[in-house]
């Protein structure tokens, strides 16, 4: 079981601009992740895991934190990791 990304999710009230886009923050520390491309790869195969993913509804905000550096990143393994944090 990997254990590398945690997920928080808090109620929000509606955004005025778009209700219907859910808002995802991706917390990835530099402790955690030393090289700046390796983190905004992270971020980028995560958003998109989201994106596809129909869990991350409307009102809510997800807050996804990379706690270690994942053995295998590509969008299948998030996508695994994504089903595993949601039950």
């Amino acid at each position: 079981m990997e254990r590398w990304l945690t997920l928080t999710v808090l109620s929000s009230p509606r955004s005025e601009t778009n209700p219907r886009k859910a808002q995802v923050q991706i917390s990835i520390p530099k402790r955690t992740v030393k090289l700046a491309v390796t983190r905004n790869r992270v971020k980028r195969v995560l958003r998109e895991a989201v994106r596809s993913d129909p869990f991350f509804g409307t009102g809510k905000v997800y807050r996804l934190k990379v706690n270690e550096l994942p053995k295998d990143l590509d969008l299948a393994a998030a996508r695994r990791t994504l089903e595993m944090l949601q039950g």
